[in-house]
């Protein structure tokens, strides 16, 4: 979210002589500074490599690609305007069979809007234009940040700040990459509205949201066609000493075709850090419940719906989805040196519907709850690590692998998913 950046500060003289990065961030245009620019850039190159798959014998074979991607930005500000500009040029090389709209977009308009301030301090904002939206935790709606094509949108968004919260108001329809340079186009059969507000009280923060989509051609285990849902959520998170939690609660309700849908997700979160131990070990406890459908013969749709998640949803690798999925998690992570950090975690997934079947991150079909009755998905284990030795770079690599439950044992072609994943990010 480099939109959210402020650099202002460096309009202060000399405060950027030591960081050469900072000397050309930030230029002002007039003598007062009312006008000024602001540019940057992020440059990655994030390495995936594969064994196995979990779809099919087809498309279950060792697989290693490379995805690069360059995200320069340039952000003008004239008096209580500004133009946001945010080209992508995201490039994929080795995926099997062939490269999807998350691996490459070739050269792109990522990010294009307009945006005015009004009220005192600005309190009033409201932008037009093409944007990443991250709303709350990003369970719902967030910007796909991890895979090399980030989410975007072409809408609306109004936001006002008074008192002890914040509220967003937006409309928006989603951007679907295309293969080619400058071929990204609204997905005009997907459109979605919101309005998500943040209290910051005396016991923590909380979100209160509604959000409202619609999808012409949703399809899922036991119902397609146009769906139009309203989804209801409450989020509290907060910092109290050593501890943090994160726990939200959401609903939803609408109709796909003739049916209705009725879905719920739990999702907890609780981390412990203990900064007099050795090496300050943070312990992380996850806790989530995607509801299922219970019957393909009734005419209630059971199926949570996420939305436009976060990309790895669950860790680095990510196999499944939030959809009809019960997950626990447990991790710790280490901090043997002030820039690096290394962290384990083990994870559980089971069917929350037996009816039901199992989906990808985006919410597409995997397999189908007709073909087995077992619960239980799979197992997994992760390894991260995690290195900044520059205030402008950040290295990173992760080592994960998947087993699968008797769920997928019994419904067609299964193996342990292998993964480890190299990325090294510049950014000024």
């Amino acid at each position: 979210m480099r939109y959210d950046e402020d650099w202002s500060v460096l309009a202060a003289s000399g405060i950027a002589a030591h960081d050469p990065l900072d000397a050309i961030k930030y230029t002002p245009l007039t003598d007062d500074g009312a006008i000024y620019l602001v540019i940057g850039a992020e440059l990655r190159s994030r390495y995936e490599g594969y064994a196995n798959n979990l779809t099919s014998e087809e498309t279950g074979l060792d697989d290693g690609y490379l995805w690069v991607r360059s995200l320069p930005y340039a952000d003008l500000h004239v008096g209580r305007a500004r133009f946001f500009a945010q080209p992508i040029a995201a490039y994929a090389f080795g995926v099997k069979p062939e490269a999807g709209p998350v691996d490459r977009t070739g050269l792109d308009l990522l990010q294009g809007f307009a945006e005015v301030g009004m009220g005192a301090e600005d309190r009033f904002v409201i932008r037009a234009g093409r944007q990443l939206v991250s709303l709350g935790s990003e369970r719902l709606v967030g910007t796909r940040y991890g895979p090399n094509v980030p989410r975007a949108f072409d809408g609306v968004r109004f936001d006002a700040s008074y008192g002890i919260g914040k509220l967003s108001v937006l409309w928006a329809q989603p951007v679907a990459p295309g293969p080619h340079d400058f071929d990204d186009r609204a997905n005009k059969t997907r459109s979605i509205w919101a309005a998500y507000a943040t209290l910051n009280l005396s016991a923590g923060k909380a979100d209160i949201y509604y959000i409202g989509t619609r999808n012409d051609a949703a399809v899922w285990n036991s119902a397609q066609g146009e769906e139009k849902r309203q989804t209801f959520g409450l989020r509290t998170f907060a910092t109290r000493g050593n501890w943090r939690w994160n726990v939200e609660a959401i609903g939803q309700i609408g109709q796909i075709g003739e049916d209705r849908v009725r879905a719920w997700s739990i999702a907890s979160n609780v981390s412990r850090t203990f900064p007099k131990a050795p090496l300050t070990p943070t312990i992380d406890a996850k806790f989530n419940i995607a509801s299922g459908d219970r019957s393909r013969d009734d005419s209630t749709l059971g199926t949570f719906d996420a939305l436009y998640p976060k990309g790895q949803y669950f860790g680095e690798l990510t196999p499944i989805g939030p959809y009809n999925m019960i997950n626990a998690h447990l991790g710790a992570n280490l901090q043997p040196l002030p820039d690096l950090a290394i962290g384990v975690a083990a994870s559980d997934y089971w069917r929350h519907r037996r009816a039901d079947g199992i989906y990808s991150v985006p919410g597409g079909l995997l397999r189908s709850g007709d073909l087995g009755t077992a619960r239980h998905v799979g197992s997994q284990l992760e390894l991260t690590m995690d290195w900044q030795p520059t205030r402008h770079v950040e290295v990173s690599a992760s080592a994960s692998t998947f087993w699968p439950g008797r769920f997928l044992n019994e419904t067609g072609f299964s193996r342990n998913i292998d993964m480890i994943a190299i990325e090294v990010t510049h950014k000024f």
